[in-house]
C-alpha cells in the first residue's frame, strides 16, 4: 500500500528506502498519505484512513401502554 520510500537518508549518497509498510487484504478500502518526518526522525509519517459508514439500526418499536389494572 505504501508506494513511496519512507526512510529518508541522513547521509549524502544514501538512497531513500521502503522500510515501513501497511498490509491489508483489501487495499481499495484505504487511503495512505505520507507526511514529513516528526522531530529528528528519519522515517516519513504514514497516515492510513478508511471511510466507514454507520451500521443501519432498526427504528425503535413503539411502546404500547398496558391497560390500568393489568391484563
Amino acid at each position: 500500500m505504501v508506494q513511496n520510500p519512507t526512510h529518508i537518508p541522513d547521509r549524502l549518497g544514501d538512497t531513500p528506502k521502503h522500510l515501513d509498510f501497511f498490509l491489508t487484504s483489501n487495499p481499495y478500502a484505504y487511503t495512505v498519505n505520507l507526511s514529513s518526518p516528526l522531530g529528528s526522525s528519519d522515517h516519513s509519517l504514514i497516515s492510513v484512513s478508511c471511510p466507514i459508514s454507520p451500521i443501519p439500526q432498526d427504528p425503535p418499536m413503539a411502546e404500547v401502554p398496558l391497560p390500568v389494572g393489568g391484563i
